[in-house]
């Protein structure tokens, strides 16, 4: 009898369109269309919403809500495209910006304007997770964010949630494995991003291109619910994947 195979998780990190990296963007759909996922999970920070972002904002960039939809809609799209049957669409502190915005400027509007509407998640078939929420796929946790940034934030991700867990928002490339008392491995990983650092103004930009990577990750979920992950760093342009060179 065949033991049934794996299945191909595409990981997509924080994106922050329209304020993406178009040429890494692309590169990760190009490597996708070969991995051919059957499994497609978004961590979150996908669109920016600098428009409505609490944060000092350059009055000599656009703000425009509508903008910055249409773009992050056409990227779903090319997700979409690649044939996966199971997305997840977990939602970031920078989808929460439309939340936040609503609570403090227009409570009325609430109810009525919610970001997995103008993603259209539920039209286009993505399973849709709010901000501070996790999805549980096998044996790996998923989520954006447990509050903490910086270098050491992966490090206690695995120790708040006492889980294995893939998280986004450090923009770091980082792959810890760490055992329990027993000697129980658990994995905490986040992929890096797909942002450009040079339109990221809360951050110094000499910080941003020290301390973020570029890149997405796959992971392969076998039936026993392990996952192997395997990051993708994007480097010069240039990613690698099951031997193959992918520029």
């Amino acid at each position: 009898m065949t033991a049934p195979k794996p299945k191909r998780v595409l990981i997509v990190p924080d994106t922050h369109a329209p304020w993406h990296n178009r040429l890494a963007w692309d590169l990760m759909i190009k490597v996708a269309k070969d991995f051919k996922p059957n499994v497609i999970v978004c961590l979150g920070d996908l669109i920016d919403l600098y428009s409505v972002s609490s944060y000092n904002r350059n009055p000599n960039r656009p703000r425009n809500v509508e903008y910055e939809v249409e773009i992050a809609n056409s990227l779903l799209r090319e997700l979409e495209s690649l044939g996966a049957r199971e997305r997840y669409f977990i939602a970031g502190n920078h989808e929460w910006r439309l939340e936040r915005y609503l609570t403090e400027r227009a409570p009325e509007l609430f109810n009525i304007v919610k970001i997995e509407e103008l993603l259209q998640l539920r039209q286009h078939e993505w399973n849709y997770t709010p901000y501070k929420g996790f999805v549980r796929l096998g044996k790996m946790v998923f989520t954006h964010d447990l509050g903490k940034s910086g270098r050491y934030a992966v490090h206690s991700a695995v120790t708040d949630a006492q889980h294995s867990i893939v998280i986004g928002h450090l923009h770091r490339l980082c792959y810890l494995i760490e055992g329990d008392v027993f000697g129980q491995p658990r994995l905490s990983f986040c992929p890096g991003w797909l942002g450009d650092a040079t339109k990221a103004d809360y951050m110094h930009e000499l910080r941003a291109k020290r301390d973020w990577a570029t890149g997405f990750a796959v992971s392969y979920w076998h039936p026993d619910g392990i996952h192997n992950i395997v990051p993708v760093p994007i480097v010069h342009g240039t990613a690698f994947l099951n031997g193959k060179v992918y520029r």
